[in-house]
């Protein structure tokens, strides 16, 4: 239902019918480009950490697509156990480690990770690294950009931004 391009109709649904033809028209761009941040990528990451990591990567895409399938396992599970095998513990929160442990495995989670988004072209799969190693990545950004944190409680940023 091809109609000559220099033709403008008047009618509420040639109107419609430009509006969509001009919109489809368009390239649609990535709306956002992956890219490491500098301090990340700029840091040494032993193979055995990245080899370690992109292992339990791999299977933990697997289990989640299995979870997301399966009524009885929610995804939250998936997480949490990725997190025990970091910590060693539930969470943060419950770690015996020490910080200086967890730095380098947390690197090597944020490349495996990162490295895997970029090939394809998926923002979305950057979030298991945040989910898994969110807070020793954000103190290990502060300290290489030697930035100041601010303590807030979720509960309040939730009222604030809702």
């Amino acid at each position: 239902m091809e109609r000559d391009q220099k033709f403008k109709s008047t009618s509420i649904l040639g109107m419609i019918y430009d509006f969509v033809k001009s919109q489809t028209a368009e390239e649609h761009k990535p709306s956002a480009e992956i890219s490491k941040l500098a301090c990340f990528e700029d840091e040494p990451v032993s193979d055995y950490h990245k080899k370690k990591w992109g292992q339990l990567y791999e299977k933990y895409r697997k289990e989640m697509i299995q979870a997301m399938g399966n009524k009885d396992e929610s995804a939250n599970e998936v997480i949490q156990r990725y997190k025990q095998e970091f910590y060693g513990a539930a969470g943060f929160e419950d770690n015996k480690k020490s910080i200086e442990e967890l730095y380098p495995q947390a690197l090597a989670l944020y490349n495996v990770v990162y490295d895997h988004a970029i090939i394809m072209d998926n923002v979305r799969n950057c979030g298991f690294a945040w989910k898994v190693a969110g807070p020793i990545l954000c103190r290990f950004y502060l300290e290489k950009k030697q930035g100041k944190s601010l303590l807030c409680s979720l509960p309040m940023l939730k009222e604030l931004w809702g």
